[in-house]
């Protein structure tokens, strides 16, 4: 096959999808579980929360774990535990199930695109790697914008357990066609010499077989943090469009589920636009001549001026304008991210770039850890309005902090290839 490395992408885009399905029927059936339930924000919060922390614990250790059995077996392994953990869903009797089932999902999924970023450092150049990258990220979002109509569908017509037990089989599904797929590309048998050559064309390259890379050896170097400090900042804003929005839709703007299920996914589609397009733009920069990080980093600069536009879904006349305005939001999110997302690929080589990604993740699930509580606080005590304000500002600063830190990487790269 001339082009088995975008069939992998393609496997692995429907993973991802999946992994966003799931974790996105919770938030758009909250209002109804809320009301039979009787939780308050606060308890909703918390809910979000134990997904947020245990996401953030297994982010590392999941890239941690690619790393070191390979993207086969550890993406298969993550998928199991996760869609598992979305059945599970379907028995939840009250705020402490779903905590506990919450939980689990976060376990299984946090290791996924630290995975699925190493599976695309494996298997394409660095001239391709963020449009790759975008087109995993704008992946997520596809299970995004299928969330909102099927999960309404399926819990008006068969109940809110339903939509669990359905979303959380599709992931056995995907296994049965991964398993077959993936290979090292190396190791595959289906791709060509002139394939292997293109992927391997401007590799990181390591000169020798070096000792386990500690993630305290990674800590060392200011670049690397500044990566998890922009992450940390930059993180939370998507967190709160993607698990309060139909919750402000519903309880601000008054719209029903029905309502909700027919709009709710047009931030997704408006992200995935993003991540494509900022992946697109910084792989043309390099094609012109530009290294990858100052490419990286110059999409990120446009990306972050368009978050700004999301305040004013606070203060528009509608809820269908408010979504508007979170769309534009979205598009520059999914694009500042896919970039940030691609930076370790383009600096370190494949053997830790699952580790820095993971920790990068962990890093901005720490900042979503603190942003959830606060946000149930700030809503259960004031309004929506300041919420929507800090997530406007808060990818200005994070790209400043790394225009500032992601600099002169030469270092990095040697200490770690040699």
């Amino acid at each position: 096959m001339k082009s088995l490395r975008w069939s992998i992408a393609g496997v692995i885009c429907l993973g991802m999808a999946v992994n966003y399905l799931d974790r996105q029927v919770l938030s758009v059936l909250a209002p109804g579980i809320r009301d039979e339930f009787h939780l308050t924000n606060t308890d909703y919060a918390l809910i979000v929360f134990a997904f947020q922390l245990s996401y953030m614990l297994s982010s590392a250790g999941g890239g941690r774990l690619a790393d070191y059995v390979g993207v086969r077996a550890s993406y298969a392994a993550m998928m199991v535990l996760w869609s598992a953990s979305s059945l599970l869903h379907s028995l939840a009797t009250g705020v402490k199930s779903f905590i506990a089932y919450r939980f689990l999902l976060g376990m299984g999924e946090g290791g996924s695109f630290p995975t699925a970023v190493k599976a695309l450092t494996e298997w394409f150049p660095r001239k391709e790697r963020a449009l790759a990258v975008g087109f995993i990220n704008a992946s997520l979002f596809a299970g995004g914008i299928l969330a909102p109509p099927l999960t309404a569908f399926l819990a008006l017509r068969f109940g809110w357990r339903m939509a669990f037990l359905v979303v959380g089989a599709l992931g056995f599904v995907w296994i049965a066609a991964w398993l077959p797929m993936y290979r090292h590309p190396i190791e595959h048998s289906r791709v060509t010499q002139s394939e292997l050559d293109w992927i391997q064309s401007d590799a990181v390259k390591e000169t020798a077989v070096s000792a386990p890379v500690r993630a305290l050896d990674l800590l060392r170097f200011p670049q690397i943090w500044g990566l998890l400090v922009a992450r940390f900042i930059a993180d939370p804003p998507w967190q709160f469009y993607m698990f309060w929005l139909p919750e402000y839709l519903s309880r601000v703007r008054g719209m029903g589920l029905a309502d909700i299920g027919m709009i709710a996914w047009m931030p997704f589609l408006s992200g995935a636009i993003g991540g494509v397009v900022g992946g697109w733009g910084s792989d043309h920069l390099i094609r012109t001549g530009r290294t990858p990080v100052f490419a990286r980093k110059a999409m990120m600069v446009v990306s972050a001026a368009l978050l700004p536009v999301g305040i004013l879904a606070a203060i528009v006349p509608s809820g269908t304008m408010a979504v508007a305005c979170v769309c534009i939001a979205a598009m520059g999110h999914l694009s500042w991210v896919t970039n940030a997302q691609t930076l370790p690929a383009d600096v370190l080589p494949p053997r830790i770039v699952a580790t820095t990604v993971g920790l990068s993740q962990t890093a901005g699930y720490l900042g979503n850890l603190g942003a959830t509580l606060v946000t149930g606080y700030v809503l259960d005590r004031f309004s929506y309005f300041p919420v929507f304000c800090a997530a406007g500002v808060m990818h200005l600063l994070a790209t400043i902090i790394l225009l500032l830190t992601f600099v002169r990487t030469g270092r990095l790269t040697e200490h770690f290839v040699g």
